[in-house]
């Protein structure tokens, strides 16, 4: 298994570590956010959020509560964008799958690919303001 990592850092100061795993049939790319002031500061907050939006909900209904406060991956992992080197460029299935509720502070991009295809190549990695490299080679 081919495995290469680069870090980035988001607008918001957020720091993130990107691993890239090549498997025999995918390709998977995991956006993991490193812990710091601004996570946990974040972290309080989403729960505060969390626990309005669970009362609105037992006291209003769920229609009437609202849409639940979005997670850490939705709003500061967003910015992320994943651009596969060109062979792999309409070959296979991308998924993303962003951190599901409260505190994840992961994105996972995932590539299902036939098993005699052979991923050779570079995958970029834009933030807003930023760009990194994952070496699939």
């Amino acid at each position: 298994m081919k495995t290469s990592t680069a870090n980035v850092t988001t607008s918001a100061g957020i720091e993130v570590v990107l691993t890239l795993r090549v498997h025999v049939t995918s390709v998977i790319i995991t956006a993991t956010a490193i812990e710091s002031l601004a996570t946990t500061t974040h972290d309080r907050l989403q729960a505060a959020r969390e626990l309005e939006y669970r009362q609105r909900a037992a006291e209003l209904g769920i229609a009437a509560a609202g849409d639940p406060p979005l997670s850490a991956s939705h709003i500061f992992l967003s910015e992320i964008n994943i651009i596969p080197p060109q062979e792999l460029r309409g070959i296979g299935k991308l998924v993303k799958y962003v951190g599901g509720s409260g505190s994840e502070w992961t994105t996972v991009w995932e590539w299902v690919i036939n098993d005699d295809y052979v991923v050779n190549g570079v995958f970029m990695v834009d933030v807003i303001g930023a760009r990194a490299e994952l070496s699939a080679r």
